[in-house]
């Protein structure tokens, strides 16, 4: 059974982690560097990381959910607690970090459906989510700044080590009574051909394909 306070305060240290991090790093390479193109091209790396994030599916489907989860927050952690005195490592940082964030998302958004099972609960802890992602995202570039008036960038990212490493060992204890089903499937698809199937699931369902295709030229548009 899912310790769903454990859930909900994990998710709060890694949203915040994530949205600390996401201003820091870019105000440190701004910091350092004094160069526009550098940051735009920081940033278009974490748009790249997003747009392809419909080639990451195939992989978080053939592993455990909760295993690819917990992977990918303490993946994070752990490079995050990496020096980062140096502009090219801090740049492969901030893109491994990223990919972290898009595999831990599904994966963590799966352990979700499969651990609640009741609707209403479902549709509660979902708004719960929901409030929490948006008060972050809303209030983290404030906090942010206001470290920053006292802290260097450099100790703002090494508390947001410590935020998803404390994220890590939460939902590790939220999920230890729980047992997701394992996907089974007579005969697998090759990858290619599973991202296929998911990009013909989303073109015929009307929501999901403008939704799709908006998201995309979003950050195509974020990369030029």
């Amino acid at each position: 059974m899912l310790k769903k306070s454990s859930y909900l305060i994990s998710r709060f240290f890694a949203t915040t982690a994530g949205s600390l991090y996401g201003f820091a790093i870019i105000w440190w390479i701004q910091f350092n560097t004094s160069s526009s193109t550098i940051v735009g091209l920081v940033n278009a790396g974490f748009d790249l990381t997003a747009a392809l994030s419909i080639f990451y599916g195939p992989l978080i489907d053939k592993h455990s959910f909760k295993q690819t989860a917990l992977g990918a927050i303490f993946l994070q952690a752990f490079w995050l607690f990496l020096p980062n005195y140096f502009l090219i490592l801090n740049c492969i940082l901030a893109i491994l970090i990223s990919i972290c964030d898009e595999f831990y998302s599904p994966a963590d958004r799966a352990i979700l459906k499969q651990s609640v099972k009741l609707n209403v609960d479902l549709t509660n802890m979902i708004a719960k989510i929901s409030f929490i992602d948006q008060s972050v995202n809303f209030f983290g570039v404030a906090l942010a700044g206001i470290l920053l008036k006292f802290i260097s960038s450099n100790y703002i990212i090494l508390i947001c080590a410590f935020l998803s490493l404390l994220s890590g060992g939460l939902l590790f204890n939220s999920l230890k009574k729980v047992h997701l089903s394992i996907h089974k499937q007579i005969k697998r698809q090759n990858y290619f051909s599973e991202i296929l199937i998911g990009y013909h699931y989303i073109k015929k369902e009307h929501f999901l394909s403008r939704y799709f295709f908006l998201l995309f030229y979003f950050h195509l548009l974020n990369l030029l």
